[in-house]
């Protein structure tokens, strides 16, 4: 399968419908590489987050459909906990000038229009860097830089209802099993099987064997957006 996602897909059973929660002492180690490695990433892509900053007010002076908060706070749920994931606002406001009223999203107080993005937006998008702001929740705590991705509450609720306990038990992820494997998690079954694939992988095996782990989704999962082949997310 890759990845060390070894799972039987006919063998459900070990991973839905189960309570399974990896052992805290090798998540902490995890968690305090998170919080080392999102400062570092931090620091190095700085400049670079002043650039996206700098152009979208430079679009926004000059299009004032594009005007608008330069980050909004979506709400998800991380362990079974509400927070909000910051991401670059890559759309226009509902009520701006060359907007429509349909497909309108509410994030922080601000409805955007879903069908419209700025140029800006569609260019950061396209190479993944909206996502960002989100090295700030993983310094928060309030992500990991892998684990299942973060989906809104009315997802998460049907996800335990069919009895997926991944996004309960582990920290929203930055980047994930689904996201690296490109597809090829069908193999395990759906992709929600994938995440739970993950809490047995971080539950058998050491502390250091989680980082090796996340350090191999992590690295697959850039190698996507280098490639610019796409992360084929079933969700956001």
């Amino acid at each position: 399968m890759g990845l060390g996602l070894n799972a039987d897909p006919d063998d459900r059973s070990r991973t839905v419908g189960h309570e399974r929660r990896p052992h805290g002492a090798n998540l902490r180690l995890k968690f305090i590489a998170d919080r080392v490695v999102a400062g570092a990433l931090a620091i190095a892509v700085a400049p670079l987050v002043v650039l996206i900053a700098a152009a979208m007010i430079v679009e926004a002076a000059a299009s004032p459909s594009a005007r608008g908060p330069l980050l909004i706070g979506d709400p998800r749920i991380t362990e079974g906990r509400p927070f909000r994931m910051w991401k670059f606002r890559t759309f226009r406001p509902v009520g701006s000038a060359a907007t429509s009223t349909s497909g309108t999203t509410s994030t922080s107080g601000t409805d955007i229009d879903a069908g419209r993005p700025t140029r800006v937006g569609r260019l950061l998008r396209k190479l993944y860097l909206d996502e960002l702001p989100q090295l700030a929740n993983v310094l928060a705590g309030d992500m990991s830089l892998v684990g299942p991705r973060p989906v809104p509450e009315d997802m998460y609720l049907r996800t335990l209802d069919r009895g997926y306990q991944a996004k309960r038990v582990l920290r929203a992820g930055l980047c994930g099993p689904v996201q690296a494997l490109k597809g090829r998690w069908r193999e395990i079954g759906t992709y929600l099987d994938a995440d739970e694939v993950l809490v047995e992988e971080y539950e058998r095996r050491s502390a250091f064997g989680v980082l090796a782990l996340d350090a191999v989704i992590m690295w697959r999962t850039f190698r996507k957006v280098v490639d610019t082949d796409g992360l084929d997310s079933p969700y956001g």
